[in-house]
């Protein structure tokens, strides 16, 4: 039992993980970028990534794929858009969209207006007031998915729990 529960949470966490089909190639697939934007100290930035493709995860122990393009066989595909605002601590959302993809195309997730930090008038980060608003849209600027409202939430508190054991 004890050897399962480590391999399940090992590398893939017990998650399906996307894997592009070995024939796949940007001529015969589609292509999707994120947004990442890393910030200064205490890992703050913004993160617009793609979290899974058909419930597929894309989201692994150690990083997400964000600024990386992921290809994707064309047609009709149900995406999950995960994005995250790192001040210290991090707020969080996810979403869930419906996209097709055309074979040879390349697409981008985009937020608020485009691939910006998220900074108010004295330079610090800052939150729009009602959350993000993502979308996906092709190279040449045409919008594949309806801008769609993420609610960012703050990560409960956490409380470290210290266990001594003789």
């Amino acid at each position: 039992m004890a050897l399962m529960l480590a391999a399940c949470f090992g590398v893939t966490g017990c998650a399906t993980i996307y894997h592009p089909p070995a024939d796949l190639t940007p001529q015969n697939g589609a292509s999707l970028t994120g947004i990442y934007h890393p910030g200064g100290l205490l890992k703050t930035g913004t993160h617009i990534c793609l979290a899974s493709i058909d419930g597929m995860n894309l989201r692994y122990p150690f990083g997400e794929v964000c600024d990386r393009p992921v290809l994707i066989p064309p047609g009709t595909h149900t995406i999950s858009i995960s994005a995250d605002f790192h001040p210290f601590p991090a707020e969080n959302g996810f979403t869930t969209v419906i996209a097709t993809f055309q074979p040879g195309q390349t697409y981008f997730i985009r937020a608020n207006g485009g691939p910006v930090p998220f900074t108010n008038t004295n330079g610090a980060h800052s939150l729009p007031a009602s959350g993000l608003t993502v979308w996906i849209e092709s190279a040449s600027g045409v919008l594949i998915v309806n801008k769609t409202m993420v609610e960012l939430q703050a990560p409960p508190e956490v409380i470290p729990v210290l266990i001594f054991s003789k």
